[in-house]
């Protein structure tokens, strides 16, 4: 047994489903179950002093979390607007009681490749007050835009949808931090 084998969740609920699926695999290498972002791997590895020979990040959310309407990563069934992957964010919203029309827009923008135009228009029409607290209340602000840009209301909530969880999970600095310790935490070959 010469084999080691680290997962990485930021999702607790999600890790210890993992732990339970991969625990045949125990008698034959070693496994941990590391509750923490992928963006900590670098620190994790040098805590333990290892390199790793492979690694294989999982990008974005799973269908178990898309499948539990109480995570809000959904719309198709009422929830609340959580979208955390892990619980110590702001769930998507509290960012967007405290976001300006401006960094909404930026990260429709940036998460979901809206145009400048289409992605302040939702932000707008996201801000008006109520802000929305549940999935299909957002769902409803967004499909009400009209865009320029031609796609299905479906799809522009999908994209909306998706910003925000990569906003509120930090996905993109997430990423970022992953690449940058690749030198240091792989092994070299």
């Amino acid at each position: 047994q010469n084999a080691r084998l680290l997962c990485f969740d930021r999702d607790g609920v999600e890790l210890t489903k993992t732990s339970k699926r991969l625990a045949p695999l125990a008698s034959k290498i070693e496994l941990e179950a590391v509750h923490a972002n992928y963006a900590r791997v670098g620190d994790e590895l040098a805590q333990r002093n290892v390199r790793a020979s492979c690694l294989l990040a999982d990008l974005g959310c799973s269908s178990m979390q898309i499948d539990d309407p109480e995570r809000g990563f959904t719309f198709k069934r009422d929830g609340p607007l959580d979208m955390r992957m892990g619980l110590a964010e702001a769930t998507a919203a509290e960012f967007l009681r405290r976001a300006s029309i401006k960094e909404v827009a930026a990260a429709l923008r940036d998460g979901a490749d809206f145009s400048r135009r289409d992605a302040r228009e939702i932000a707008v029409a996201i801000l008006k007050e109520p802000i929305p607290t549940t999935t299909t209340l957002l769902a409803d602000r967004v499909r009400a835009v009209r865009l320029e840009e031609d796609c299905s209301d479906d799809d522009a909530v999908k994209r909306a949808m998706q910003a925000l969880r990569i906003v509120v999970n930090g996905e993109f600095d997430a990423l970022d931090e992953l690449l940058a310790s690749l030198p240091d935490i792989l092994a070299p070959g």
